[in-house]
């Protein structure tokens, strides 16, 4: 509520319980009010600092309070101020903000077991209570799934990252939203940081975007028609006779093909999206999908999300002198990401490309496009999880004169002895999203932990009230 301290409708409003239309009846802001409570944007605009007087009276980012159709702004503890207008402090809410407990309705959020400070920390923001589930193994090591609460008629969403024990954890997703489903929930959705099983698509393709699967059309072989000859039908009767039966008597075995075996590797990515509607899901709230043609082999929506901006403004805040640097991607299939990185913040380019020595050799050998000598370099990739990749192509840009190596990846799974291999390499700070737990690594020197929840808890409160998640994929100044 926006009032000034000292006026009559400040101390009439005290008396009584403040109502919606106090926000815009009693304020002497009321226009300024009356245009972002239309525009519904006080949430993620850093102009009404400047609309404001910048004295600051008060910093109160914890009383700024939003609901679906208007915004409210609670004020307390006013009476020495004087002056005519009052200022805000609302940049720890510009990541996401708080709705009041009682304006989200029929919304749940379950949490598995795989990433409980994820779900912990999206609730937080949210405004609401996690949703009281008992998860719990058998003794042969079956899953187990308790509801302790109803989620009949509620917009239910469930967290679950791929990391850890991938398969139990996706087993334990299924049970989940089946329980929900035969629990009468109105609408399950599945938020799912890290996909489990994205690095497999269905249909391999070549470098050009041909699919290897794909057999070029035979043609058959040209034969000229030979005059029949004129026989008498009683010997071409006794002919046809006489070869049915050799053929009964000699049974030729089935010839062997000479061509080599080649190995055919299944592609669950199918599989996986036909478990989860079956299961029961009626829409997937995901980041970063390694493979692009993911979302299609779904029956329900399925929103990918980016944490693009979020690097763009981890890099803005935390790297010096970011415009000199070079945005370098350790493959081929990462240069669409790094290249988008590059363009919005009006950096140079570097890609490292794989090419074979001789024609006929499997061998491989790593050049760099790009000139890094002297410079900054920021590798860009989407998941690292023996870290061999982002490893191998920072010793190959300190070969080739790079300053100081960061390196960004969304999905850090870091398995096996990975930590030890960035903490002996060539990177000099490896940047990571919490897609997957970190706790276990935020105490290495060289690894830091940004945080994605404030995008995924706007992406939950957008979809549950039925608004467009448009502005999730567009630039934040």
């Amino acid at each position: 509520m926006v009032l000034c301290a000292g006026t009559p409708e400040y101390i009439s409003v005290l008396a009584r319980k403040p109502t919606t239309e106090d926000i815009v009846s009693s304020s002497p802001t009321t226009g300024l009010l009356r245009t972002l409570m239309k525009e519904r944007s006080i949430n993620r605009s850093k102009n009404f600092l400047k609309a404001m007087n910048r004295s600051t009276l008060a910093q109160l980012p914890d009383l700024l309070t939003g609901t679906r159709g208007f915004v409210s702004l609670w004020v307390s503890d006013l009476e020495d101020n004087k002056d005519n207008n009052v200022v805000f402090d609302v940049s720890k809410t510009l990541d996401g903000f708080k709705e009041p407990k009682n304006e989200m309705r029929n919304l749940v959020v379950l949490g598995g077991s795989s990433h409980p400070e994820f779900t912990e920390k999206i609730c937080n923001r949210l405004g609401i209570s996690e949703g009281k589930t008992r998860l719990s193994k058998f003794s042969n090591n079956e899953t187990s799934v308790e509801m302790k609460e109803s989620v009949r008629g509620q917009d239910v969403y469930i967290v679950q990252s791929a990391c850890g024990s991938v398969n139990d954890n996706f087993i334990e997703l299924l049970i989940m939203i089946n329980g929900c489903k035969s629990a009468s929930a109105k609408r399950i959705t599945a938020v799912i940081p890290h996909f489990p099983y994205s690095r497999q698509p269905d249909v391999p393709f070549k470098q050009s975007g041909a699919p290897l699967t794909f057999l070029p059309p035979q043609t058959p072989q040209y034969q000229p028609n030979q005059p029949n000859k004129a026989e008498d039908v009683s010997k071409q009767l006794l002919r046809k006779l006489g070869q049915a039966a050799q053929e009964e008597q000699e049974v030729e075995q089935p010839k062997k093909s000479s061509a080599p075996y080649r190995e055919w590797r299944a592609r669950p990515g199918v599989l996986i999206a036909d478990l989860l509607t079956c299961a029961g899901a009626d829409h997937i709230i995901t980041m970063d999908l390694h493979d692009a043609q993911y979302p299609g082999f779904f029956d329900c929506p399925v929103d990918n999300l980016t944490s693009l901006y979020t690097a763009i403004n981890y890099i803005r805040l935390n790297i010096p002198d970011y415009s000199n640097a070079v945005v370098v991607s350790p493959d081929a299939g990462g240069a669409k990401r790094a290249t988008s990185i590059a363009e919005k913040l009006c950096m140079d380019f570097a890609l490292v490309h794989k090419e074979r020595i001789k024609a006929h050799s499997q061998k491989k050998e790593s050049m760099l496009v790009g000139d890094v000598r002297g410079r900054n370099c920021i590798l860009i990739d989407d998941i690292t999880d023996t870290s061999y990749t982002i490893t191998k192509a920072a010793r190959l840009l300190r070969e080739k004169g790079a300053k100081k190596i960061y390196a960004l990846v969304s999905h850090a799974i870091l398995s096996a002895d990975a930590v030890d291999h960035i903490g002996q390499s060539a990177i000099d700070e490896l940047i990571v999203s919490n897609s997957v737990p970190q706790h276990q690594h935020m105490t290495h020197p060289k690894i830091k932990v940004f945080d994605v929840t404030s995008l995924f808890s706007e992406a939950i409160r957008r979809t549950h009230f039925g608004e467009s998640l448009s502005k999730l994929f567009e630039a934040q100044n």
